[in-house]
């Protein structure tokens, strides 16, 4: 006889079995779905043999463990037995399932919500009648800790028009708890659509944090007209991943998808030599070569190879924290039971819920225009496929960006204007006349070249824009006094953006201790902002990679925080402004009226009687922050 099972040993054995079918797992599981038959199921064997299986239940023989793997079937809700010895998903998967477009995913309901309160939730609401009656509710599990309830939850309705109310209802923040507090959500195969985004770019990023042995060739002595293009153009024979390189730059780099491709392509163009350099100035206008024997290519190996990747890494987790927060299921550790994640049978990104995963590609570089030029000539050009949010351009420039605020018109926009590319209008155009200035010169009336920035290029497109407003911003300090110039040229420098979360609706019992434990893991912490009994506060970590690392874990995985599901978003620079001014106020007002307490046993608590205002999480930003934060 097989030992029994310890209730720590159950609970652990269900919670790998669940996740082995989540959408998270089991969708892009190539060998468990090989094992499973027409209908999903999986032989309890083959799941028996997983070596954390055999890890859990160290004392079972392999069919102990078997007849233990088919015993606690029983006792979940999201799989079930299929004939005497398989396992398969109870729910189908997300991009089977018929009940999508007639049910919504909501989150922010506090860990371990009984099914009850979240019906009571949605029947509160003024216009329950016409959406309801609710058909089903499925509470998602947290498969990454407890296997508790996470507070997330799919609510199904009799038809797909009462689905869409219900979205609706949901997206403008109208299902509401009873304290209050705007519950979010949104059509669940909307839902569908963010979290299979979430989950490959997870993927992604995880294949990419990898080291590329073998896979990175450096080239130096490239031209002064150079491209990325060119440069693709050179290797495209060689299965290129990338081109790491900025116009103007006498080095750059090429990765390739495999060592092997590397490898060709570094001995084509070394046995090519100068040739090779001559062949690619030939056909691509000299952007490759120089007069001086072409380029000279290298394989990136060693301390090179890793001083490089850590550089690509820090340059995208700089990106990453320049954008929006996520939606609030993204990657969430549910998963469980039949579908917090995986594909989508959606329509769109999200639908018209206000916090999408971000997607880039809202960056349009164009280079060739005349040089005089006028950025609302440009926003005419570009505004009739879709809204543009900012033209970065100087009349003497021949370069420059729009921004939209949809990557859908952004791609709207380029493929109009590469497919049939509008000449700018040149100076003398504008004002009526003929011939003028710009006549001659690069782009001078004729088409200009448009590109859609890719995530890197944008991340970095990003930062200048807002190192370019800090630097206004201390210019702007020149006519106060000296010593408050000093004073916020100074906190200017020192502040670090995408270092600030906010956090909102935590539970009763949360604490400073508890917020820290949590985020504490992700990176080193600064301050916690936040007072017991509030329910909204803000983590300050000590660099902007922390504050990624600790958004993308907490809102993958919800987590509880003083008996309630919060959820988390960073700051966009103008909340960062504002709350960083709040908290220098804060000190001002607690050093000015505070002092007491600054000489009783060093604990600089005196600001807690008059200076107390606005301290806490008492800043408040309300429905700021929507936007992209540029």
């Amino acid at each position: 006889m097989p030992p029994p099972l310890t209730t720590p040993q159950q609970q652990g054995l269900l919670r790998l079995l669940e996740f082995y079918f989540s959408d998270e797992s089991f969708t892009y599981d190539a060998f468990l779905q090989s094992e499973a038959d027409d209908a999903g199921a999986v032989p309890a064997s083959t799941l028996a043999a997983f070596p954390k299986v055999a890890s859990l239940l160290p004392e079972h023989t392999d069919e102990e463990r078997r007849a233990a793997v088919l015993a606690v079937v029983a006792l979940s809700d999201t799989i079930v037995l299929s004939g005497d010895d398989r396992i398969k998903r109870l729910f189908p998967l997300p991009a089977d399932d018929p009940a999508a477009a007639r049910s919504i995913a909501l989150s922010g309901f506090r860990k371990g919500v009984p099914e009850a309160e979240v019906r009571a939730a949605i029947a509160a609401h003024a216009r329950a009648d016409d959406f309801g009656p609710i058909v089903s509710v499925r509470r998602l599990r947290d498969l990454q800790h407890s296997r508790g309830f996470s507070g997330i939850c799919f609510v199904a309705f009799e038809d797909d028009a009462k689905g869409a109310v219900a979205a609706a209802a949901a997206v403008a923040g109208e299902l509401r708890l009873p304290n209050g507090k705007p519950l979010q959500g949104m059509l669940l195969a909307d839902h569908y659509v963010a979290q299979e985004e979430a989950i490959e770019r997870k993927r992604q990023l995880r294949d990419e944090a990898k080291l590329p042995k073998g896979k990175v060739l450096r080239v130096d002595g490239l031209g002064a007209d150079a491209s990325r293009e060119s440069l693709a153009e050179l290797c495209a024979a060689h299965d290129v991943a990338y081109v790491d390189y900025s116009r103007g730059a006498g080095r750059g780099f090429v990765r390739f998808k495999t060592a092997a491709a590397a490898s060709a392509a570094l001995d084509g163009l070394r046995a090519a030599g100068e040739a090779a350099g001559e062949a690619a100035g030939e056909a691509a206008g000299e952007a490759a070569g120089e007069a001086a024997g072409g380029p000279s290519w290298a394989l990136l190996a060693g301390e090179e190879l890793e001083t490089y990747w850590a550089a690509v890494q820090k340059k995208k987790e700089e990106a990453a924290s320049l954008a929006p927060p996520a939606s609030y299921g993204k990657g969430g550790g549910g998963g469980s039971g039949g579908g917090d994640g995986g594909k989508g049978k959606g329509k769109g990104k999200g639908g018209s819920s206000s916090a999408q995963p971000w997607s880039g590609g809202v960056v349009l570089r164009f280079e060739g225009v005349a040089a005089g030029t006028r950025r609302d000539e440009l926003m005419g050009l570009c505004g009739a496929h879709g809204e543009v949010a900012y033209v970065d351009h100087h009349p003497n420039h021949t370069a420059g960006y729009v921004r939209f605020h949809r990557h859908d018109a952004a791609r709207a926009a380029l493929a109009a204007l590469s497919a049939a590319p509008a000449p700018a209008p040149s100076p003398a155009a504008a004002n009526g006349g003929e011939g003028g200035e710009g006549e001659g010169e690069a782009g001078g009336g004729g088409a200009p070249t448009w590109r859609l920035l890719d995530e890197a290029e944008e991340g970095e497109y990003r930062g200048q824009v807002q190192s370019r407003k800090r630097q206004r911003d201390e210019e702007g300090a020149g006519g106060r006094d000296a010593t408050a110039a000093a004073a916020a040229a100074a906190t200017a420098t020192a502040v670090e953006r995408g270092v600030v979360l906010r956090v909102e609706g935590a539970g009763g019992a949360a604490d400073r201790e508890a917020l820290r434990a949590l985020c504490s893991a992700h990176g080193e912490i600064a301050f916690i902002d936040f007072q017991r009994g509030d329910a909204d506060g803000y983590v300050r970590f000590r660099a902007a990679p922390g504050a990624t690392a600790a958004l993308r874990a907490l809102t993958a995985a919800p987590q509880d925080v003083g008996g309630a599901v919060p959820s988390w978003r960073a700051l966009t620079e103008a909340e960062e402004d504002e709350y960083y001014d709040a908290v220098r106020r804060k000190r001002q007002h607690t050093d000015g009226k505070g002092g007491k307490g600054k000489g009783k046993g060093g604990k600089g608590k005196g600001g807690k009687g008059k200076g107390g205002k606005g301290g806490g999480g008492g800043i408040s930003f309300g429905s700021r922050g929507r936007g992209r934060g540029w």
